[in-house]
């Protein structure tokens, strides 16, 4: 105190505040200790209790944090040994430690793969373990670094978990079971989750973002072999009771169905990995009910939408960055999964060959003997077209497959090395790359992961009027991340290029026109008239290579690039073959007006059905961009179309009945066609396809030729089933 006042007692006056620690110190020996709630503390690596203490019943300290080891050091072991060394919440970097969580997440692979819970020891014989192995001092993470530090090196192995430890004798065929994937040259690897009811119950195929487009969605509906059996179950389920009835009971049924597999039919893994190579499974199991059972039994009747998730496989896209692997995204749906993530898919794809093509411009540099005073370099973005620096020498090196270097022509002084391929504004052939030539496939290896680039020329939009020709279309190179994308744009990339070298101008073309003929070419589809010229020319250019017998699509040189270009430009065989396809244009549009005008003046109420179909035909053959899309060879064919079209409407008129037969016949064939086309766009690029498709579509003008017009005549035999073959 202060102060002490004496009056008829002694007062203190000014007293200090009284501190709890006080009493706890000075009256150690009358306090009394109480220890709850011990829990495992990852942050301090030991157990720890909370505290309470008291003096004659009064609290002076509650909920105190101490260490648990002080007060039951046998408790505050086991959980140490429970929570730290078996549930792994502790902070440690003991290589043992590591090794036994890899040999648990393998052995609780096991489990998910063979379906079956139990297999894998469980928390109390893990604890267990550890009992019998670390000493009764050892109650916290500290006092385990420290035995440990002395301990492993007598016995380095003393804490190590085995495969036999953990699962027993359990063993899952591999064969069975497979961690891998194989489509191709890839091997995907394969996630397995045995949690029924969960979306992701069942098999996850894990597929890297780099080689996510070249994933084919064939072959899936197998699963593996040892969920083949119950695949086959649930398949025989989902029948129609009268194709169900002779293959029950089921089970029994499927056990011999994948056994006739298994002997007659190719290895899982061939199958597989052949991909669209390979028959589907509805194809096989169909193919093996015939066998064993004697039943006919369609393959579209297997009812793969009724399959539970587990006989479904799942797709994930996944992305390495270091040693860290993310997911991106996943689906049940492959083909979904590659439209939502094509344009990542892509970027991983350059970002991945990127190192491939530095290496191979940089070699290519080299062989030719440049250096960086040969000359800038062309640059990635360079809008302003032209060349891109000096033509570099030698071979791509390994980023290319064949590395045949364009023949022809000593070697000039190579520029510097450009860190990528890619390019936009291209008004000539890149004289940057390697030998001239722009390289088929790009490969290198990215996560143990074969990724493969396909460099082409691409088309963009307008370029405007600084353009040679007005209306051409900007021309980039770009590293593309599938095949199909490469063959599907190449070929036109390659003709835009030679339409802004070889290209002539609109005047020097339209002043060569009769009065008749512009006035019939005036009449075009086209917003202008650069326009117009622009695709007649694309049409005599496509003309001309196949005359040559030069595929657009396979010019990958320079020195074959400039064989043509100087073919079109320098001989003129491209103002002589554009005059030629614009006198074919000049009979379309007329077909075209005569045409339009019998749809004019056909008024009646009856062929309104009719009159929409052939104004629909007619404004799909002659639309903006047909010439080139048609092509000069097809443009004479176009005419008969048209004329088909007028002797339709004049025979409808006289007879309405048999034009609604044909035009039912004919709609069944056009609807299977747009059914094709919107499922072509829904899926990933495939030029096979583009191709079929492009034949339909022109073999359905000829099926209307053949049904309203036969005397007319087809160039080849044509009908509904051959169309619908070529869909299929």
């Amino acid at each position: 105190a202060g102060e002490l006042v004496e009056t008829s007692r002694l007062w203190a006056r000014d007293v200090a505040r009284v501190q709890p620690e006080w009493a706890e110190e000075l009256a150690a020996h009358l306090v009394k200790r109480t220890y709850s709630e011990p829990t495992w503390s990852a942050k301090q690596g030991a157990a720890v209790a909370t505290e309470r203490v008291l003096l004659y019943g009064l609290p002076i300290v509650a909920g105190r944090r101490v260490l648990y080891a002080k007060v039951d050091p046998e408790h505050a072991r086991e959980l140490f040994i429970r929570h730290a060394l078996v549930q792994g919440e502790w902070t440690t970097h003991h290589a043992f430690f590591a090794r036994n969580r890899a040999l648990l997440e393998e052995a609780e692979q096991l489990e998910h793969r063979a379906r079956r819970r139990g297999l894998v020891a469980d928390e109390d014989a893990l604890v267990d373990f550890y009992d019998e192995r670390v000493p009764p001092e050892v109650v916290s993470a500290r006092h385990f670094d420290r035995w440990w530090k002395e301990a492993r090196r007598a016995t380095p192995d003393l804490l190590d978990f085995s495969l036999e430890m953990l699962v027993g004798d359990v063993e899952v065929d591999e064969r069975a079971f497979p961690s891998v994937w194989p489509q191709g040259d890839l091997e995907l690897a394969l996630t397995y989750q045995f949690e029924p009811g969960a979306a992701h119950d069942g098999i996850t195929v894990d597929i890297p973002l780099s080689v996510l487009p070249r994933v084919r969605p064939e072959g899936f509906d197998r699963l593996v072999p040892g969920l083949q059996e119950e695949l086959v179950v649930a398949l025989i389920r989902s029948l129609p009771k009268a194709l169900r009835v002779p293959l029950v009971p089921a089970p029994d049924a499927a056990r011999e169905l994948v056994a006739w597999i298994a002997e007659h039919e190719p290895a899982w893994e061939d199958a597989v990995r052949a991909a669209d190579m390979a028959p589907s499974f509805a194809t096989v199991l169909s193919r093996a009910v015939r066998a064993v059972r004697g039943v006919a039994v369609p393959d579209d009747a297997w009812d793969a939408s009724r399959l539970p998730p587990h006989l479904r496989v799942r797709f994930r896209a996944v992305e390495t960055r270091g040693r860290a692997v993310s997911v991106v995204d996943e689906a049940d749906d492959l083909v979904a999964l590659q439209q939502r993530l094509a344009a990542r898919a892509e970027d991983a794809v350059r970002t991945a060959v990127r190192s491939a093509v530095r290496e191979a411009m940089r070699e290519a540099a080299s062989a030719g003997g440049g250096s960086d005073e040969a000359g800038p370099g062309g640059t990635e973005g360079d809008a302003s077209g032209g060349s891109a620096g000096a033509p570099a020498g030698g071979r791509p090196g390994h980023a290319e497959r064949s590395g045949a270097r364009a023949g022809g022509g000593p070697r000039r002084p190579a520029p510097r090395a450009t860190a990528s391929l890619e390019r936009d504004g291209l008004t000539a052939w890149p004289d940057d790359l390697p030998g001239g030539r722009i390289p088929e496939v790009i490969e290198t290896v990215a996560a143990g992961m074969p990724v493969r680039a396909w460099p082409a020329l691409v088309v963009g939009r307008s370029v405007g009027r600084g353009a040679r020709v007005p209306a051409a279309r900007a021309v980039g190179l770009r590293v593309l991340a599938t095949q199909a994308e490469q063959r599907l744009a190449h070929g036109a990339g390659v003709r835009e290029l030679l339409l802004h070298e070889a290209g002539l101008a609109t005047a020097r073309i339209t002043t060569r026109w009769t009065s008749a003929e512009s006035l019939a070419l005036a009449a075009n589809p086209y917003p202008t008239t650069d326009a117009l010229v622009a695709d007649l020319q694309r049409a005599a250019i496509d003309a001309e290579a196949v005359e040559r017998g030069v595929d657009l699509a396979a010019v990958r040189d320079a020195e074959t690039y400039a064989g043509l270009r100087a073919h079109l430009h320098d001989e003129g065989a491209l103002e002589e073959r554009t005059y030629a396809v614009a006198r074919a244009v000049v009979g379309v549009l007329t077909a075209a007006r005569e045409l339009d005008a019998d749809l004019r003046a056909t008024t009646s109420l009856a062929l309104l059905a009719t009159v929409h179909d052939v104004r629909d035909q007619l404004a799909c053959l002659v639309r903006d961009g047909f010439v080139a899309e048609a092509g000069a060879a097809r443009l004479p064919h176009l005419v008969r179309y048209l004329r088909a079209a007028r002797h339709r409407l004049a025979k409808a008129a006289e007879n309405l009945h048999r034009d609604e037969a044909l035009a039912w016949q004919l709609a069944e064939v056009v609807d299977a066609y747009d059914d094709a086309v919107a499922a072509a766009q829904a899926a990933p690029p495939d030029a096979d396809r583009a191709e079929r498709l492009a034949r339909a579509r022109w073999l359905i003008e000829e099926l209307r030729v053949s049904l309203f017009a036969q005397q007319l005549g087809t160039p080849v035999p044509v009908s509904a089933k051959r169309i619908r073959a070529l869909l299929a």
